[in-house]
């Protein structure tokens, strides 16, 4: 008797992998290393707020890979974009980043958002991470920073809607703390 083997065998599935160059300082021209981590090591690193005297003692990342013999971080350099980001910082209103993080949640997009080092309970600041299911082009990203900016009602800044943008790690004066949420990452996207 003949016995389909593939019949009976387990269906293994692939968890997705997102790429977080790391940069030592603003005037860095490429990562100083690239590491491929899953939403939930991205998540947790995330959460591994760092205290420092100034934010600038933090390092820097993007969530982007570059091109074979890239010379610097410019949008030209960069091959792919796997996350989308926006910060929130003087426009904050509390009720419309409660509504953006809910939308996102009902998306069932994984998201990782972090209190900035400059966030005060006067003057809320916030990053927001949108792991991408694919890959994007970085000419696309402008189109999907817009959608993300809409769906938190126009309070992200404008001044960092470009690919290649650095942001800094998540950190925070000695002594305090920052929050971070997470949205479909410890369950995966639907």
């Amino acid at each position: 008797m003949h016995s389909n083997i593939l019949s009976d065998a387990a269906v293994l599935s692939v968890e997705r992998l997102y790429p977080v160059s790391g940069f030592q300082n603003t005037a860095s021209k490429l990562p100083f290393k690239t590491e491929y981590l899953t939403a939930q090591q991205f998540a947790a690193q995330i959460r591994d707020t760092k205290q420092v005297t100034r934010k600038e003692a933090a390092h820097l990342l993007t969530c982007a890979t570059y091109c074979n013999g890239a010379k610097s971080r410019k949008i030209v350099d960069i091959k792919s974009v796997h996350a989308v980001y926006g910060d929130i910082d003087k426009a904050f209103k509390s009720e419309l980043f409660e509504q953006g993080m809910h939308e996102l949640g009902l998306a069932g997009v994984q998201v990782v958002a972090h209190q900035t080092y400059s966030h005060t309970a006067e003057a809320p600041r916030w990053r927001v991470y949108v792991l991408l299911d694919e890959p994007i082009a970085p000419s696309d990203y402008l189109s999907c920073w817009q959608g993300l900016d809409t769906i938190f009602g126009g309070m992200l800044d404008i001044n960092a809607k470009d690919p290649s943008r650095l942001n800094y790690a998540p950190s925070c004066p000695p002594a305090e703390t920052r929050e971070v949420r997470t949205l479909n990452i410890e369950r995966g996207a639907k």
